[in-house]
């Protein structure tokens, strides 16, 4: 079995993609489903699963909607191999 690995990243929601990116790979690990992994220079590192993923919100509007999104990630590799 492959091992582990274990990440982190930060999102600032209202640069790109909004405040569902934590959601949307919440959803992806309960359901097991395996996401294709690309890089930021459109490198394709296959298929990997969610194992654990871990969320920080911070610098907050007025309203309470944060700026930006710590999180922490522990994936494992998908693939006839794994």
């Amino acid at each position: 079995m492959p091992r582990p690995s274990n990440s982190t990243g930060t999102i600032y929601p209202a640069f790109r993609g909004g405040l569902g990116q934590i959601a949307a790979m919440r959803e992806a690990a309960d359901a097991g489903t395996p996401l294709e992994m690309v890089d930021g220079t459109g490198r394709v590192w296959g298929l990997w699963c969610i194992l654990d993923l871990r969320e920080t919100q911070a610098v907050f509007l007025a309203d309470g909607v944060p700026r930006k999104l710590e999180f922490s990630i522990k994936l494992v590799a998908y693939g006839e191999d794994a």
